[in-house]
This record gives C-alpha cells, sequence and structure tokens, in this order.
C-alpha cells in the first residue's frame, strides 16, 4: 500500500552538525540555547532618534527579560542589541540586513 504523506521536514545541515557535535562531546544533546527576552523592532526613525543611533546603527530594543535567564544578569530593559557575535541584528529583528548568520547559512534572530 503506498502512502503519499505531504508533511515534508528538512533540517538544515548546521542543525545536525550542532547535534553531532554535542553528542560526540558530551554523550547527550542539550538542545539550543534562547536568550528569553521581550523585544521590539527599531524600525522607526523617532525611536531610533530617542536612542540615539545613527542612521547606519541597527539593532532590536529590549522590553522585558525573564528573571530566571542568564540573560537576565547581563541585559537590562531599554538595551539595545546591536550584534551578536559580530554580526549585526537588523532594526527588523534580521541581520546584515536581511538575515542574521549565527550558525552557517543562515538563521533569524528570532531562532536565537
Amino acid at each position: 500500500m503506498w502512502f503519499n504523506f505531504t508533511c515534508r521536514y528538512i533540517i538544515p545541515t548546521p542543525v545536525i552538525k550542532h547535534f553531532l557535535t554535542a553528542v560526540e562531546e558530551n554523550g547527550q544533546y542539550g538542545g539550543f540555547c534562547t536568550l528569553d527576552i521581550s523585544y521590539q523592532l527599531m524600525e522607526n526613525s523617532q525611536l531610533r532618534n530617542h536612542f540615539k543611533m545613527g542612521p547606519e546603527m541597527t539593532g532590536i530594543l529590549i522590553n522585558e527579560i525573564n528573571p530566571l535567564s542568564d540573560a537576565y544578569k547581563r541585559l537590562r530593559k531599554d538595551d539595545i542589541i546591536l550584534a551578536i557575535d559580530d554580526v549585526l541584528i537588523g532594526n527588523d529583528a534580521k541581520g546584515n540586513p536581511t538575515f542574521i548568520y549565527i550558525v552557517k547559512p543562515l538563521l533569524k534572530f528570532l531562532h536565537v
């Protein structure tokens, strides 16, 4: 009997490599981390001006941080994240200015 499944998944190579490396090094897989923050896009020029961002600067505005996350110890409300690992984050939460390359080839900030 033939089954036609319409749901298919593609797992990006960097995700597979991350999994295999973690299992090889630790004997288990812990997953990907999250920042656990609430943020606002910086597409509005008035908002960027309020935070003294020049026209060439891009990033996201932190609105809230989960007190139980590791980010709580390092970030504060109204901080602006401009880049992660020297990779710029766009005002629309994407990097360079369209995508952020955290794990090559591309990964949106929302997946951090």
